[in-house]
């Protein structure tokens, strides 16, 4: 190739990675400088107790979490939140020890025991397993589950037989983050009834024009804070919202249902994860409805100001309820 073309074949390739490399650089610059910010006021919250991947080893498993480029782009509240703490997530394996395990399965019922393949793992390596388990040993977030768990720390029913009951009732997939709920006409053939389903009470949560979830966050207990979401009734049961925003959990909430709340976490045996607890407007009732143990967030509809607050206020929160201290 003569001297001409190598020239003309850098000018064409080699110099526009080098600008294309440069954009990208210049373009991450302002999330660098806002996650440096984060993780300053994080540290403060924390009491200047710094964690750092040498000396907190943290293990995701079976599924693994990637690092978001950006506190914007990451899909999973997770991934910010470790990003944040500036926590490196290392393959699983019984051959090395850890501080931390992270039970990670997108599922509605796991299909692994974290906890026994934890403990049967470094039983036979002989090795010093993690002393911390996070979700270890939540294996069935389904909607039955749930029922079952409000019934026994609420002490009344969500699910209900669609036999019997007369009026409104909410069908939905016994399954995780399917959002395809109905509302369906009670009493019903006892043929009719999908075992795939589940049955629930109606909750009023609009106001004739809108309907509104309250999400909460459960970090070995209740945040201090939830995202109230607003849609429109005819798409209440989707999962895009019209306006959503940070609420103080005490301005909605008193403190006997937040130990309530905690109570139903504590039955689903989770560590960490987001509920949905819509309060019904005519009895004044809360309900736990639904459970997300990998939830992605902060949620659509939330400006990036109040998200920002949202992923510095977890951050502390994961790091100081389940890593440094235990509730």
């Amino acid at each position: 190739m003569s001297a001409i073309n190598r020239v003309f074949r850098w000018l064409q390739y080699g110099l526009h990675g080098k600008i294309k490399n440069a954009y990208f650089l210049l373009k991450s610059i302002p999330g660098c400088i806002e996650l440096a910010l984060i993780r300053r006021q994080v540290l403060f919250g924390l009491g200047n107790r710094q964690l750092s991947a040498p000396k907190l080893r943290v293990s995701v498993f079976p599924n693994r979490l990637n690092k978001p480029r950006t506190l914007k782009t990451g899909l999973y509240a997770l991934e910010k939140i470790l990003t944040v703490l500036n926590l490196k997530t290392i393959q699983f394996s019984p051959w090395e020890e850890y501080d931390v395990v992270i039970n990670w399965q997108d599922l509605t019922h796991n299909s692994i025991d974290t906890d026994s393949y934890i403990n049967e793992s470094f039983a036979y390596t002989g090795l010093r397993g993690p002393t911390i388990r996070i979700n270890a040993k939540c294996n069935d977030i389904s909607k039955k589950a749930i029922g079952l768990a409000n019934k026994a720390v609420l002490g009344y029913e969500l699910d209900i037989d669609p036999s019997k009951h007369e009026g409104f009732v909410v069908c939905k997939s016994d399954a995780n983050a399917t959002h395809d709920g109905s509302i369906i006409t009670c009493p019903i053939d006892t043929n009719q009834i999908q075992q795939s389903k589940t049955y629930n009470v109606l909750i009023d949560n609009t106001d004739g024009e809108w309907a509104y979830d309250m999400r909460m966050i459960y970090m070995g207990q209740i945040l201090d804070f939830f995202y109230l979401k607003r849609r429109p009734i005819g798409e209440r049961f989707s999962n895009t919202n019209s306006y959503v925003e940070i609420k103080d959990t005490l301005s909605h909430f008193n403190q006997n249902e937040i130990q309530n709340l905690n109570s139903v976490c504590k039955q689903l045996r989770l560590d960490y994860g987001e509920v949905d607890v819509p309060r019904d407007r005519t009895t004044q009732k809360i309900y736990l409805v639904d459970v997300a143990k990998t939830p992605a967030g902060p949620p659509n509809g939330l400006p990036w100001s109040e998200a920002r607050k949202a992923i510095q206020i977890m951050s502390v929160a994961f790091a100081k309820n389940l890593l440094l201290e235990k509730p």
